[in-house]
């Protein structure tokens, strides 16, 4: 017979007794106790309180729970041994399907030894408060893993692309793109325009130099403090912009936690929203950091090229018929040699009609050729734009969301674990 030094044996006041603080002592008790002996008697085993208020709600506790059906000799060895089915039958609907289920009488002291020899082998082990332990784990698990989704999810990608888009038309892409095709025009106007009208277009301002996103070093002035902070000159969002991009986040962040519990769903809302103006100064040195401009075409200059030489041919034909105009006047006609033709026209006629005719055709051309490139160009800033509106959105909206998805997951995983202790 083992022994059973270091066992501390409490006898609880019943569970269903109708005094209310000798049941919520009990119940106390239960909740710091290694071992559970559940001492029944035949008329009371399968009381509805016993089973559902008590041993189902600890059925994670299966490893240090043990049942003893008392006052065996009251029954003969037939009714005994169907109550004790019975008994594990009820214990197995309970949800302790391989509970020991042991019969004493402490009258007769038959199943005494079985059942101090079963105490004894808990107390040498040491296992059972391993064991009440790893019960205790398990049952907090279960209970959490209400509060947890019953899916992974993830940031939805058709969501992530409509906040990009929204974020872009906040942060003015769209006019930054339209200022850079309109840059692009006028540039090429100043480059392959015709010579003598190109200085009407140097008048003009540039847009991208009114936005302050030309390039140039912002320089702190008294009129504009807008320069002292580096901002570009893009009127603030439209009150739909700014609509458009709340109820970008809000999906975002309502996709993400749809399958999730509220709490969860409430800290993707927060995470989805940042805090002040931080996400439209984000946005606008998004756009003041992305470079807006490239390579000239090399188209450029080869028109530009050839209206300097349409020119230099309009000036020489009217400089000739000018130098012809001035020697008849002065009747130099006999010292003045003929003017060489082509056919029946003389050449400084062919040099002025031909740079007076071309090299306005030749300005429509470029100015056609400049508003294909101007939409080209605009789509290859878009590009850079909504890459940089990209990071932003990342960091600031979808990288939170993210980061709450992903304790979401490492809680779950963590309650799946402890679950299976």
């Amino acid at each position: 017979m083992g022994s059973l030094d270091g066992l501390v044996l409490l006898d609880l006041p019943d569970l269903d007794s109708r005094e209310t603080a000798h049941r919520v002592e009990a119940e106390r008790v239960l909740e710091l106790v290694d071992l559970f002996v559940w001492v029944t008697d035949p008329q009371k085993y399968a009381d509805a309180r016993l089973h559902d208020d008590h041993v189902s709600a600890l059925s994670a506790h299966e490893a240090v729970t043990m049942v003893v059906l008392n006052q065996a000799d009251r029954l003969s060895p037939e009714d005994l041994a169907r109550c004790r089915t019975d008994l594990a039958r009820l214990m197995e609907r309970d949800g302790l399907p391989g509970a020991t289920v042991l019969t004493t009488s402490a009258r007769t002291g038959a199943g005494t030894d079985e059942l101090r020899q079963r105490l004894a082998n808990a107390v040498a082990s040491r296992a059972v408060s391993r064991a009440r332990l790893a019960a205790d784990v398990r049952t907090v698990a279960a209970a959490l893993e209400r509060h947890v989704g019953a899916g992974e999810p993830a940031v939805d990608p058709g969501a992530r692309t409509e906040l990009v888009d929204a974020l872009a038309r906040a942060a003015g892409v769209p006019t930054v793109v339209d200022a850079v095709a309109r840059d692009y025009r006028m540039e090429a106007a100043t480059r392959t325009g015709w010579p003598f009208t190109r200085w009407v277009h140097r008048l003009r301002a540039r847009p991208l130099r009114r936005l302050r996103l030309d390039g140039r070093d912002v320089r702190v002035t008294e009129s504009d403090l807008r320069s002292v902070l580096g901002r570009s000159s893009l009127p603030p969002p439209s009150p739909a912009a700014r609509s458009a991009v709340e109820l970008a986040t809000r999906r975002l962040a309502d996709r993400a936690g749809a399958e999730l519990p509220v709490p969860w769903a409430e800290a993707l809302d927060q995470a989805a929203t940042p805090p002040g103006p931080r996400l439209g100064d984000a946005l606008d040195q998004a756009v003041v950091g992305t470079s807006l401009h490239a390579r000239a075409p090399g188209w450029w200059r080869v028109v530009g090229g050839l209206q300097l030489l349409l020119a230099t041919a309009v000036v020489a034909g009217i400089l000739w018929l000018g130098a012809y105009a001035v020697a008849g006047w002065l009747q130099l006609d006999a010292v003045v040699p003929d003017a060489p033709t082509v056919g029946v026209l003389p050449v400084p006629f062919l040099l002025l009609a031909g740079g007076l005719v071309l090299g306005p055709l030749l300005a429509a051309l470029a100015a056609w050729l400049a508003r294909l490139g101007a939409r080209r160009r605009g789509r290859v800033m878009e590009g850079r734009l909504r890459a940089a509106i990209e990071t932003v959105a990342d960091r600031e909206i979808v990288g939170p969301v993210q980061r709450v998805l992903d304790r979401h997951t490492a809680t779950r995983e963590a309650l799946r674990s402890a679950a299976e202790i």
